[in-house]
């Protein structure tokens, strides 16, 4: 029920925004989006207005005589001091600012605030901008000392040189410094081959992803020119060159077939000669991944948010917050797949890569061991696994009619259910397993690279 003060409020409002001078109002009007069903106006403008505030207005609009074919909608309105966020509607209703909405039936209004509602920095950007400080200070006094030692005349055997290892463990020059390794050539190895595959992949993924994840994080600002509606046909979605950007999900098998690959051929080089420890691996993979991992959340949770400015900052910080706050353990537990089960609800969601490699590599690391025991029982094993997942993914799909269509319902049902699980993901990573078995067999007949001709 509407109190009597909010009633007062709105009142005030739309006096105060009636009563303005011809030229703020102009000046407000014009910094007011206006442009359907999505425009955030002029953020900045409206913030260099003298007693003049900005929202953000996201709602359903419908026309009157088509009330079931709603679109959801976005505007920015650049409104007097006195508006609060409880009168965002009733200026929606009024014809003052936004004229074209006087036609639309307007429904289910969320306002935020860009301006004074964003959450103010407090003892967890002060933890994570510290620790990143220390980092930074560490990279600065290793890079220094290497340096030093580098320019020092003493002879590779001092003091000073023997004790050098720990001190420029965090070094950016010097034999083992990162922009030394960076430019470094390595020596040549027998899957080099498997780097163009690997640069094409992450190009396409990168391009997906910079198309894909704002959507998720922040929102568009003009997502009227991406997906088909009645008021815009001509939009890229009716583009088929918008696939190439789409289907970038599927790259992402590309790493899982190199992830299996690689296990299952150094495993299997491991076995033939020393033997493997794959319990050793897994706890090695593990604390090579996480720092990195756990720093990139740090900086994303901790920093990033308070950062944020424009119209979309609130909903940028909200979007960070609501998915961080509960499961921000689970990334580094690496069961952000299953905990929080929704993808939409995982603090880093396009992390689930990680998540589902990592599981693969528990299961590779038994699976491999046994395939070099005995070969068949490898074999059996790892169809059987390829069976039941393929399996898992077509009763899902007909269950639950999925499909990963992008545009609309399908896809959230597609990414709830199957498109980021492992057990829908898994053939393309135990193919990969397999194709190093190949190469093994080949190898003990005497196929390899050096016995075959050369032909160019």
């Amino acid at each position: 029920m509407t109190t009597l003060s909010e009633l007062t409020d709105k009142e005030s409002c739309l006096d105060s925004l009636r009563s303005l001078p011809p030229a703020i109002l102009a000046e407000m009007s014009l910094s007011t989006g206006k442009s359907l069903p999505r425009d955030a106006g002029k953020f900045v403008t409206c913030n260099g207005i003298s007693g003049a505030h900005y929202f953000l207005a996201t709602m359903m609009g419908a026309m009157p005589m088509a009330p079931h074919t709603a679109l959801q909608l976005g505007l920015g309105l650049c409104v007097p001091e006195a508006c609060g966020q409880n009168d965002v509607p009733a200026i929606l209703n009024s014809s003052a600012l936004i004229p074209d909405l006087h036609v639309l039936t307007i429904s289910n209004v969320h306002v935020s605030d860009p301006v004074k509602g964003l959450a103010a920095p407090g003892i967890r950007f002060g933890f994570a901008v510290a620790i990143v400080m220390i980092l930074v200070l560490m990279i600065a006094v290793s890079t220094t000392y290497a340096w030093v030692t580098n320019r020092s005349q003493d002879s590779p055997n001092s003091r000073l040189a023997r004790n050098s290892t720990l001190a420029q463990a965090f070094s950016l020059i010097g034999r083992s410094g990162t922009l030394t390794k960076l430019v470094e050539l390595p020596a040549s190895k027998p899957t080099d081959c498997l780097n163009g595959l690997r640069v094409l992949a992450m190009a396409w993924i990168i391009l997906g992803h910079s198309f894909l994840m704002p959507e998720g994080v922040s929102g568009y600002l003009n997502p009227q020119d991406i997906t088909s509606s009645p008021l815009n046909t001509a939009s890229a979605e009716s583009n088929p060159l918008l696939m190439i950007i789409i289907q970038a999900e599927q790259s992402v098998d590309t790493f899982f077939f190199l992830s299996g690959f690689l296990l299952s051929h150094l495993m299997l080089k491991e076995l033939q000669h020393r033997g493997a420890h794959p319990l050793l691996a897994i706890l090695l993979r593990y604390f090579r991944l996480t720092p990195s991992l756990a720093l990139a959340m740090l900086v994303y949770y901790g920093i990033l948010p308070y950062l944020a400015f424009g119209p979309f900052a609130a909903t940028l910080q909200d979007s960070i917050f609501r998915r961080c706050d509960g499961s921000w353990w689970s990334e580094l537990t690496y069961t952000m797949n299953f905990i929080p089960f929704d993808s939409d609800k995982v603090c880093m969601g396009w992390t689930w890569y990680l998540g589902d490699d990592m599981i693969f590599f528990l299961l590779g690391s038994a699976v491999v061991p046994i395939y070099h025991r005995r070969k068949k029982l490898g074999w059996l094993l790892l169809l059987c696994l390829i069976g039941l997942s393929m399996g898992a993914t077509a009763w899902l799909i007909a269950r639950y009619h999925l499909s990963p269509y992008v545009f609309d319902s399908h896809y959230t049902q597609y990414s709830y259910y199957a498109y980021s699980k492992p057990y829908t993901r898994a053939p393309a990573y135990f193919v990969g397993i397999s194709t190093a078995w190949f190469l093994q067999i080949l190898e003990n007949k005497g196929v390899t690279r050096e016995t075959q001709p050369c032909e160019r």
